[in-house]
């Protein structure tokens, strides 16, 4: 008797056995990957995985963590973070904000965090571009980057990530999340999965994306930043009533893509307003700043590691051309204390744990890149995507490096229609600030109350309720 099998059953045979095959040889990548002790964090339980990812068609790895969920790794979502800059580490929200342990600002020891997102999620901290924290960038020609290059560096990392690391993960639920510059990052990198996805029907494999979460977002100029902060700064009683109205009267909009437009009356009340908006921590405007010392190399003589405004974001300090008195000189307050975090990852015990190779860079928080960032930001991605993906924004209400009012009007600006109007919401009995919801509720706000830039960090308890309560679709 013959037997003639069905050219799909075939296929699909094939493709089972090919995935089998894949899984097999991904498995053991994986398992080079996988760490076994981490110093400083004594009892931890968390499955982790540490390595690289390579860049198709260069030399360029990037460098990833891995927390694997504590609940069911087989079925929980999968969310990919990135910290911002551009430049800087994401291995910050491993080591700082929801990574199983964490250290805080000035701190001396890591600690268990209680609000980990790797209890219900596996989450991976991708470091990105290359050349940041221990990625690698050997080629310089190579290192050069905007925000169309990172987000295809990032898309190939993700499919390899997926297909060379994780591929039994491929079914699961993709997020992407992300605080800061990751506001063009990752409505970039979902455009790029978009794309790939609609154009690529019968891929094997698609990224299952099911949408984004950021965090202070950088995301349109025309309100984030600086028109932001004259606001936020008013509002506080940090600005006088002359200055504001002067900057209202005298300024127009496009001042603030880029300083060299700002002229007569203008550029004196912005000088004016600059004085005082760079001797606060624009980071959260009621926090202290660790010293007073301006200096552009986060390495000072004592061996204490400070980072200021132009490393950490230099999205804000490049904008000022026109401020060529000093007045406006790039740096700014050194308001961050990180040599406990530096120190730990330069350590070579660490660097081995974590299977970092000799050839990789010394570990910084954030590397100065060559890096051409768009004056345009990611706002036109939003009526793009907005069909396809849930999106949560949540913002730390008292920071002034991207202050919630901008966020707010941008998101009034998309004119989507309002689905739940704006209500307080509330964590351990408490208020933790005010949440919205858009398109159906497939676009929520949430401010996070009484903190700043780094709110998963300052409020973990809080961003926590927030972002799970979204990502299971269920009220914050």
């Amino acid at each position: 008797m013959q037997f003639r099998l069905n050219y799909n059953l075939m296929k699909a045979l094939y493709a089972v056995t090919q995935l089998a095959f894949l899984i097999i040889l991904a498995q053991a990548c994986k398992m080079s990957d996988k760490v076994h002790k981490i110093p400083g964090m004594k009892g931890l339980k968390t499955k982790t995985y540490s390595g690289f990812v390579p860049i198709n068609g260069t030399s360029k790895q990037l460098h990833y963590i891995a927390a694997m969920s504590k609940h069911d790794a087989k079925r929980d979502p999968v969310i990919i973070w990135f910290n911002g800059g551009p430049g800087c580490s994401s291995l910050m929200g491993w080591a700082q904000e929801h990574g199983p342990y964490v250290i805080e600002d000035g701190g001396s020891d890591f600690f268990k965090n209680n609000y980990s997102w790797n209890k219900e999620a596996t989450v991976i901290y991708l470091e990105s571009p290359a050349g940041v924290g221990f990625s690698i960038c050997p080629i310089p020609e190579e290192c050069n980057f905007d925000d169309d290059s990172a987000a295809e560096d990032n898309f190939i990392a993700l499919l390899n990530l997926f297909s060379m690391k994780f591929p039994e993960l491929q079914g699961n639920d993709l997020w992407l999340a992300g605080e800061s510059y990751a506001g063009i990052y990752v409505p970039y990198l979902v455009r790029l999965i978009d794309q790939y996805n609609i154009q690529n029907p019968s891929n094997d494999f698609k990224p299952n994306l099911k949408g984004f979460i950021l965090g202070n977002p950088l995301t349109d100029l025309t309100f984030d930043i600086y028109p932001a902060a004259v606001e936020l700064l008013y509002q506080h009683a940090m600005l006088d009533r002359d200055t504001y109205y002067g900057i209202k009267d005298q300024c127009t909009t496009d001042v603030w893509q880029h300083f060299r437009n700002a002229r007569g009356s203008c550029l004196e009340y912005i000088r004016t307003f600059y004085q005082l908006y760079r001797k606060i921590n624009i980071y959260d405007i009621y926090k202290r700043c660790y010293t007073n010392t301006l200096q552009s190399d986060p390495s000072s003589p004592d061996g204490r590691y400070f980072n200021t405004v132009e490393d950490f974001t230099p999205f804000i300090t490049e904008r000022m051309e026109n401020m060529s008195d000093g007045l406006l000189q790039k740096g700014g307050q050194s308001c961050t204390y990180d040599d406990k975090v530096v120190n730990y990852f330069r350590d070579e015990k660490v660097r081995k744990a974590l299977n970092i190779p000799e050839g990789a860079p010394q570990w910084r928080i954030c590397q100065k890149l060559s890096y051409q960032q768009c004056d345009t930001g990611s706002i036109d991605i939003y009526d793009e995507i907005k069909e396809r993906y849930r999106i949560l924004i949540f913002s730390g209400n008292t920071d002034g490096a991207i202050p919630t009012i901008g966020t707010l009007n941008w998101i009034q600006s998309l004119n989507w229609d309002v689905s739940e109007s704006w209500r307080p919401y509330f964590v351990n009995g408490q208020l933790a600030g005010y949440t919205e919801s858009r398109l159906n509720s497939n676009f929520v706000f949430a401010s996070i109350h009484g903190t700043g830039h780094m709110a998963p960090q300052w409020k973990k308890a809080e961003v926590y309720h927030v972002v799970f309560s979204f990502i299971k679709d269920s009220i914050i």
